[in-house]
């Protein structure tokens, strides 16, 4: 181990006076690595990153035929608290970092000239670029405005060691990797977006755009802003769409506008493809009156898990893979309108190039896509006869059940009369407009009844009578199981 300079006599972190670990750098290295703290290999050898994390960062490198003298490399803290991994995530540790960061850190980048510097980690994060959350932020190029990175560029990535709890994370490791290469090349951003948004346009403008590029069959994405509950009970609060990795316009939705219905007329009548984040926004549309084009309705996430199934399917992550655009779902909470913008052209930008990537690479994955992509209008129905969408409407929804199971079966056999079963396997065959999805027969364990999801829905199970309160309730368990299955 080697021992702590004096300049660490003040910290409180000081202890016995061994374990430091320097900065390694390397001058003229176009990246530089900054990590949280040294593991017990590097603090016996003295040296940052060297140990299995670090020789994953380095294998990384050597992918792109580039060597460890290629980087700096960096930690926050300069030794371990009391010679342990864990930190004690309390006053001493802010004092250290503090120290640290003074005393070594910010001297040695203000020295360094790299063109991208990458944090490791979630504090490494926090302290380079002031932003929280490495798995939101992770892949996207920052430019501080403060602090000694200020207009420098960072491109964040996961802690290697973070790939061992969730392993479904390193596609996206591999991908930051690439991305870290690519931007090593020039200290500006490769890419910088010249956004057009158009934000809060009337909506005659919304309408004329809409029938303009239906006239052209564009493509275009199109997103929701809701107060976010079921989207049976979802209340419209901004629509957006884009046509272009770049062009994008939304409106405030009033449901006392005299063309409300316009738009959703406009949105119907679409005649080029028309992408969406998942089957929520659909759902919402369709409970407002909007009759949509099936045949030319997409879904971004739907696609997503067709192409890899392991990855996570949220727009965030999906964006982070296939758009250059850097993270921006912290906007929500600031500008709910210009939110919903960078929402819109992230998703055309992802669908664009996903979807032409899996047509010319992969034909199976689209062929399966596009057989898939027809048990959307099912979820449509089953979203708007209350399914919950969320995992945690979905719990609480699945606790009423089974708090009130009797009597909820009891008001269902009032309502729909005694079940008739037809054969051991309680077939559940699914009907939409009395079109067949392919020849499959789809089984659901404890449900009672065929159910036929058209635009009846729970209206055909009742024989055209209205739905009892109850009745909705148990089958807004029952469509949550069949959602993942069709899923």
């Amino acid at each position: 181990m080697l021992d702590k300079p004096d300049a660490c006599k003040p910290c409180k972190w000081y202890g016995d006076g061994k374990g430091f670990v320097p900065d390694e750098i390397h001058p003229g290295a176009k990246i530089t690595f900054c990590a949280q703290n040294p593991g017990e290999n590097e603090e016996e050898k003295g040296s940052p990153l060297i140990g299995r994390s670090g020789r994953i960062v380095s294998g990384s490198l050597e992918k792109y035929g580039l060597k460890r003298s290629d980087a700096n490399w960096m930690n926050i803290l300069k030794c371990r608290w009391q010679h342990e991994n864990e930190l004690p995530h309390d006053e001493g540790q802010q004092q250290a970092i503090t120290h640290c960061t003074a005393t070594f850190l910010t001297p040695a980048l203000q020295q360094i000239k790299s063109n991208v510097y990458v944090p490791i980690g979630d504090l490494a994060l926090e302290w380079l670029s002031g932003h929280t959350g490495i798995e939101s932020w992770r892949g996207s190029v920052i430019c501080p405005s403060f602090g000694p990175l200020d207009g420098k560029k960072l491109l964040p990535t996961i802690h290697p060691s973070y790939l061992f709890k969730r392993p479904t994370l390193r596609t996206a490791s591999r991908h930051d990797f690439a991305r870290i290469v690519r931007e090593s090349k020039d200290p500006k951003p490769v890419h910088i977006y010249r956004d057009n948004f158009r934000k809060l346009v009337s909506f005659q403008e919304m309408i004329e755009t809409l029938y303009n590029l239906s006239f052209k069959k564009a493509m275009i994405a199109i997103d929701l802003e809701t107060d976010r509950k079921k989207p049976v009970e979802a209340k419209l609060k901004v629509v957006g769409i884009a046509w272009s990795p770049t062009d994008a316009m939304n409106v405030y939705w009033h449901d006392s506008d005299p063309d409300g219905p316009q738009l959703l007329k406009a949105i119907g009548d679409y005649q080029g493809d028309m992408w969406s984040a998942t089957p929520f926004d659909v759902s919402v549309l369709t409970n407002y009156g909007c009759k949509l084009n099936w045949e030319k309705q997409h879904d971004l996430t739907l696609l997503h898990s067709r192409f890899d199934i392991e990855l996570p399917h949220t727009v965030e992550f999906i964006c982070s893979m296939w758009t250059e655009r850097p993270y921006w779902k912290w906007l929500s909470d600031i500008d709910l309108a210009l939110y919903n913008l960078h929402d819109c052209v992230g998703e055309w930008e992802a669908a664009s190039r996903l979807s032409r990537f899996c047509i010319a690479k992969d034909p199976l994955v689209w062929k399966v896509y596009m057989r898939d992509r027809l048990m959307n209008r099912v979820l449509v129905r089953l979203h708007l006869n209350g399914m919950p969408f969320s995992p945690e409407a979905y719990v609480e929804e699945k606790a009423y059940y089974e708090a009130n199971k009797e009597s909820l079966e009891a008001a269902v056999k009032d309502a729909l009369g005694a079940p008739k079963i037809e054969d051991a396997a309680l077939q559940l065959r699914i009907v939409d407009s009395g079109a067949r999805f392919g020849e499959d027969t789809h089984y659901l364990g404890d449900l009672h009844a065929p159910l036929h999801c058209g635009d009846g829905a729970l209206r055909d199970l009742s024989h055209g009578r209205q739905s009892l309160p109850t009745v909705s309730r148990l089958y807004q368990f029952t469509a949550g199981q069949l959602a993942r299955k069709l899923s």
